[in-house]
């Protein structure tokens, strides 16, 4: 509570967006998740671009902070919000090296929830966005495994059936 102590005496310091982010890391630390999240939404709604610039600007602070958001969340079981925020990562930094992870599990924090539609978008973009993924053959039968689950039988069999073909874009390279 130092951290956030400095925050609110001294908000215009340029030392303030720091402390800010390393409260939400301590809370982290300590198991205090809901205030890691509240600590770190406010990073970004009170700071804003004001902490991505400047010598700071060197380590991605923005992407860090909506990767612990997404984990923060994830981990308090709110897979809404975590799905949220890991789409956010993935609209602003697709050519990260974390970007693979952040869409799977978005879709699949999707799926986990019901919403089937956006659950096979985002399994179809992992694969299409993603061809080097060593796993993209089992995500495309996971896809065509939600349309036989969903009793579209038409569209399952149709995507089983081209598993092998190897002008087949989603799985080519993926076996």
């Amino acid at each position: 509570d130092r951290f956030n102590g400095f925050v609110k005496e001294f908000p215009k310091s340029q030392f303030a967006p720091v402390a800010r982010f390393n409260t939400q890391i301590i809370y982290k630390k300590a198991n205090k998740i809901d205030l890691a999240i509240d600590s770190a939404e406010d990073l970004l709604k009170i700071y804003g671009k004001e902490i991505f610039e400047g010598e700071l600007g060197k380590v991605n602070v923005e992407c860090m902070i909506i990767l612990n958001l997404a984990a923060y969340n994830n981990q308090v079981a709110d897979y809404a919000k975590a799905a949220e925020w890991y789409e956010k990562f993935i609209d602003k930094w697709k050519d990260d090296k974390e970007a693979p992870d952040a869409l799977f599990d978005s879709a699949t924090f999707r799926l986990g929830l019901g919403d089937t539609k956006s659950a096979i978008a985002g399994f179809t973009k992992y694969i299409e966005s993603y061809p080097k993924q060593k796993d993209r053959a089992k995500v495309y039968l996971r896809i065509a495994s939600i349309y036989e689950d969903g009793e579209n039988y038409k569209t399952a069999a149709s995507m089983y059936g081209a598993f092998s073909d190897p002008k087949n874009k989603l799985t080519r390279g993926a076996k």
